[in-house]
């Protein structure tokens, strides 16, 4: 089972292998590139992939096992951890990093602007707004009006806020159980929903893309994956190629859920011939935009999207999708 986890981040890293491939997205074997050990990367994104980690960069994406620097966390703490090769991370511990003394907590950020109290229990360390160590400020009594006071930088977490926040997905080439699928699902109508599309819009694709793939973004026709000239994704693009060739043209990975989301939103406006997906026909005469913003019964707009999208030869399943949409609808908040 694959669960992702994706972060906006910012990141300074240095490549710690002899040679280290950028690929066009994570897990895939189209190299765009390499990078030589020594060579320092940005990157503006993270994601793990079944506990396995990448950072996005310019050119396409690295393994996080390989590299080694600062990463800010750009979602709703705004913090910064220190990444490691093989992916390790300094946690409930004082560590030096370029000559400079740091101090992360328990949740593995690094601890700024405060006093930490020393080992000798007596004393307390004062870091600056960089984390870094200011020795010069040592102190028995610190301002504890003033200042956060840390009393051991062990077992207290250095982000004090909420859980660090990142959007959540599953993307099995299975068969996904239904708590799986509402997970999905969710975040596919949180995601359309503030790009304009109703919520019986949503539904009525829902329906379909239960049937397609569980509502999996990793689901290949029949499993097998690579299989260029088989389904593939959500809606189960055929062939392949047509969602691989659009993605790489773009910059972003196939098998991204936000990725199939944005080649949904193209097809809502394109007049590309060889791109379109939606077709008007007699039964359901209207465009795929007037589609995203129908406020018809979520049974009705599940069947016109096998009608108008899809378009399988046995069209017998409509009721069925129709249904499975309903039931979406009221499923989701």
């Amino acid at each position: 089972m694959a669960t992702w986890y994706k972060i906006n981040a910012s990141a300074k890293l240095t490549v710690r292998a002899d040679s280290l491939n950028v690929r066009s997205g994570p897990q895939l074997y189209d190299f765009v590139k390499s990078v030589k050990a020594g060579e320092v990367v940005q990157a503006t994104e993270r994601a793990l992939i079944s506990g396995d980690p990448w950072f996005h960069i310019s050119d396409g994406w690295i393994s996080g096992k390989y590299v080694e620097g600062w990463v800010k966390d750009n979602n709703n703490n705004n913090s910064w951890w220190y990444v490691e090769k093989n992916y390790g991370y300094p946690s409930a511990t004082w560590r030096t990093i370029g000559g400079k003394d740091y101090c992360f907590g328990k949740d593995a950020y690094l601890f700024v602007y405060c006093y930490i109290k020393a080992a000798d229990g007596v004393n307390y360390y004062w870091v600056d707004d960089d984390g870094v160590y200011m020795p010069e400020y040592t102190t028995k009594t610190p301002d504890r009006n003033k200042y956060r006071v840390v009393e051991n930088y062990a077992t207290e977490n250095a982000y004090s806020g909420a859980a660090p926040s990142a959007d959540k997905v599953y993307a099995r080439n299975d068969y996904q159980t239904e708590s799986q699928m509402k997970v999905n699902a969710q975040y596919i109508l949180n995601y359309l929903r503030a790009k304009g599309w109703t919520k019986n819009a949503v539904c009525g694709m829902l329906g379909n893309m239960q049937s397609e793939s569980t509502i999996s973004p990793g689901r290949w026709q029949d499993g097998d994956a690579g299989n260029m000239n088989l389904g593939v994704g959500l809606t189960q693009w055929t062939k392949a190629t047509k969602l691989y060739n659009w993605a790489a043209k773009n910059n972003l990975y196939p098998l991204d859920m936000d990725t199939q989301l944005k080649r949904i939103l193209f097809e809502v406006t394109t007049t590309d011939y060889n791109e379109k997906q939606w077709y008007p026909t007699t039964k359901y005469n209207f465009t795929f935009s007037e589609f995203t913003k129908s406020t018809k019964n979520p049974y009705d707009l599940g069947c016109a999207f096998i009608y108008n999208y899809e378009r399988p030869d046995d069209l017998t399943q409509a009721g069925t999708r129709g249904n499975q949409a309903t039931e979406w609808f009221d499923k989701l908040s």
